[in-house]
């Protein structure tokens, strides 16, 4: 089993979602961890191709919180006065 903690719970829960739709079933643990319980018998090629899909989700998640902030950052920018040096 391996947890993978996330910085917030809208985070963990994105990422299970994100993971679930593309074929992988993760499970939150607590608040900010999402839980990686792979079977005994699984093969390396499936790990591989979990954790690429895996992979896939959380990134996902990163670049739309980096979307979101560059979105926030080009809305609140304001004309900036000229300081004048005397």
């Amino acid at each position: 089993m391996i947890g993978v903690e996330f910085d917030t719970h809208e985070h963990a829960a994105a990422a299970e979602w994100a993971s679930f739709q593309r074929g992988v079933l993760v499970l939150e643990a607590g608040e900010t961890v999402v839980r990686i319980a792979p079977p005994l018998v699984i093969t390396a090629e499936e790990v591989a191709i979990g954790l690429k899909l895996f992979g896939e989700a959380v990134a996902e998640i990163a670049s739309s919180r980096v979307a979101l902030i560059a979105r926030a950052v080009a809305t609140s920018r304001r004309p900036q006065r000229a300081i004048s040096r005397r």
